[in-house]
């Protein structure tokens, strides 16, 4: 019974360590299998640390490298063993970017070291072994055995290439805005539904608001559109074609002030906050349209004056031989003759054409003008009494005078006709009486007149102010004041051409003309006229000497056969001889025959076939010292374009009193 109990229980033992030894076999087994997992382990974790792009670092409490991965060796220019064991304060981060010494608390681990977290930065510099820095953006974590940090892990990157681009993108951005901000045009961002969410400074200063917050808060639509159905014109054309080109409308600055813009916008697209928003350019056109207007008056004060020049001619001949025999036939009527006063009554008549020829000729400023320097203050001095009762005793007429002298070169007479044209607008104007008051004084213009007014020259100019307590104006009559028989005044009280003659004279002296009306507040007129050097000549009365006649032989060479018929009825009843031609050849052939008994031409300007220059220059060929008195119908102008008038020429503009003729006959007769 023993020996058996024992057997088995070895039997059992055997069995158990059976067990036993399976046991540990397969624990063996198990533990060389975690053994190779964590070998795996380490080396997929080493790989990944050799392969990862960004520098990998580690740094034990004193800031010595315990660790780099190929990365960071390669970034730094550093081999593994020049890093491992030396500080980062005496390889990557031994200065700071401007090359000074970096101080320690800058350090990337010191902030980590000190609260004992982990801490990002961005743009910092790290330096190459070869002493190069590049620009990092890093971050620090910290390296625990339980809750006592015992290092740091560093991973940084090269940010060199973003850098790069950042730099490119902020220097594109300072063009753009320098562009944006120095343009001269209006460049904006808005919104359709009417805000500006950005404008340069060009739309500051065409807006005159203060600031660019208090016209970012202005609604486009509300405050500076001068015509909605404008807006709602550009909005349509935006939301049905996405952009909008050289769209002219008018807008209002903060003080009122209108000016006319064109807009090109384009719609943005892309974006969250895209919808509905546009950019544009505006530009400011007010001065353009100011001159093109100007010159639409200019050419249709041009053409009035071409029409002028073109009947003044045929008109003055008809003027002349009216006159002329009219005069003729009052000279043999005696002082009781019954018919005298219908003679006067044609010669009257006659003179009111004469008139308006000349007012038309002043317009188109081809009226002959002699210009002399002359005081402007004693101008205004010698009409005034005119000026007085022109306006009536219910009208004050007031002079304030420059104390200086004001000296202008100007035909006194041209200019006194403006002062009598404005006084009789201006009584006009004030039926129960008022003040004309007439001030002087001397003015510089400059750029800025130049820029409000759009022409001009610049310098010294004598200005004459005639401003009346009167009805005043409106904007249309205003901009339609200076045009030709235009009038607001009731049929049979105005030609329409007093204003019109007032703005040829003073563009016949290289002056300008403005005019300040509103309806209810009275009209003031400027007159600008430049101011000259030369001293002012003393105005003489003009001697009245009677004419008289001759036996002298005179040449007379017209075409118009009523004018000649006249001119030789004239001449011939004061005692002339007359030798009569058609046209510029038979003058220049009567000549040649008569040349030692004729005394003085009396030549048409324009004739068939020569004119009165060329039938001139044969003439001198023959006779040197040969005298000549030119007359014409034709406007000066046309006559000085021709070449056919020069300076110190004699010249009789038709149509001529017979008094006027036989005195300046008698005159060019007597010279030595």
């Amino acid at each position: 019974m023993h020996i058996e109990g024992t057997a088995l229980e070895i039997e059992e033992l055997a069995f158990a360590l059976s067990e036993t030894s399976l046991k540990l076999r397969d624990q063996d087994q198990s533990l060389r299998e975690s053994g190779e997992d964590l070998e795996r382990l380490r080396s997929q974790n080493t790989l990944i640390l050799q392969s990862v792009g960004e520098g990998i670092l580690g740094l034990d409490l004193q800031g010595r490298h315990i660790f780099a991965n190929p990365a960071a060796v390669q970034l730094l220019g550093y081999e593994v063993t020049e890093l491992i064991g030396r500080s980062c304060a005496v390889t990557w981060f031994r200065k700071g970017p401007d090359g000074a010494p970096q101080k320690g608390d800058e350090c990337p681990i010191a902030a980590l070291f000190e609260d004992g977290s982990g801490h990002h930065a961005d743009s910092k510099i790290f330096w190459r072994k070869d002493g190069t820095g590049f620009p990092v953006e890093y971050t620090t974590t910290p390296i625990r055995e339980g809750s006592r940090v015992t290092g740091a892990v560093i991973t940084f990157r090269d940010i060199t290439t973003r850098k790069i681009a950042e730099d490119a993108l902020r220097e594109s951005e300072r063009k753009y805005r320098t562009l944006f901000e120095e343009s001269k045009d209006v460049i904006f961002i808005g919104t359709l539904d009417g805000r500006i969410l950005d404008i340069n400074r060009a739309g500051m200063e065409l807006s005159g608001y203060d600031s660019k917050e208090e016209l970012l808060t202005a609604n486009i639509v509300r405050d500076m559109y001068i015509n909605p159905g404008d807006r709602d014109a550009f909005r349509t054309a935006m939301e049905r074609q996405g952009f909008i080109r050289d769209f002219e409308t008018k807008l209002k600055r903060k003080n009122g002030e209108i000016r006319t813009v064109i807009v090109t916008a384009t719609a943005v697209t892309g974006g969250s906050d895209a919808t509905g928003t546009y950019r544009g350019i505006l530009r400011d056109v007010t001065a353009e349209r100011q001159l093109e207007l100007q010159l639409r008056h200019a050419q249709k004060m041009e053409a009035v004056g071409q029409l002028t020049g073109g009947i003044a001619h045929d008109f003055n001949n008809i003027l002349t031989a009216i006159i002329g025999f009219a005069h003729l036939v009052l000279m043999k009527q005696k002082s009781d003759d019954p018919l005298r006063t219908f003679v006067e009554h044609i010669l009257s008549a006659a003179e009111r054409a004469t008139h308006l020829t000349q007012s038309l000729l002043t317009f188109s400023r081809k009226q002959i003008s002699n210009p002399k320097a002359v005081d402007l203050n004693g101008i205004v001095q010698r009409v005034q009494k005119l000026l007085t009762k022109l306006a009536g005793e219910d009208v004050e007429i007031v002079l304030v005078q420059a104390d200086e002298v004001l000296t202008v070169m100007v035909d006194s007479g041209q200019v006194e006709q403006v002062l009598m044209n404005l006084a009789a607008n201006a009584r006009d104007a004030m039926p129960s009486g008022g003040r004309l008051v007439l001030e002087s004084r001397r003015i510089e213009l400059d750029s800025s007149f130049l820029q409000t007014h759009s022409y001009g020259k610049p310098g010294s100019y004598a200005l004459l102010s005639l401003s009346d307590t009167g009805a005043g104006m409106d904007e249309q009559t205003v901009k339609r004041i200076f045009e030709p028989f235009y009038t607001t005044k009731e049929v049979g009280r105005g030609t329409g051409l007093g204003l019109s003659i007032v703005y040829g004279i003073m563009k016949q002296h290289n002056g300008y003309v403005n005019v300040y009306s509103e309806s209810g507040h009275g009209t003031t007129f400027k007159l600008y006229f430049p101011l000259t050097a030369v001293v002012a000549q003393e105005q003489k009365a003009e001697e009245l000497v009677p004419y008289r006649g001759g036996t002298e032989t005179i040449l007379l060479a017209e075409d118009d056969p009523e004018v000649r018929r006249l001119t030789k009825a004239v001449l011939g009843e004061f005692g002339y001889q007359i030798v009569e031609a058609t046209d510029g050849d038979e003058a220049v052939r009567l000549f040649g025959e008569h040349q030692d008994s004729v005394d003085l031409l009396i030549l048409d300007v324009i004739m068939p076939k020569r004119n009165g220059r060329e039938v001139y220059a044969a003439v001198r060929v023959m006779k040197p010292d040969a005298k000549v008195l030119f007359m014409s119908g034709y406007t000066a102008n046309i006559v000085t374009q021709r070449g056919i008038l020069e300076e110190g020429m004699q010249f009789l503009p038709k149509p001529a009193a017979p008094t006027e003729l036989l005195k300046r006959v008698r005159e060019i007769l007597d010279e030595k």
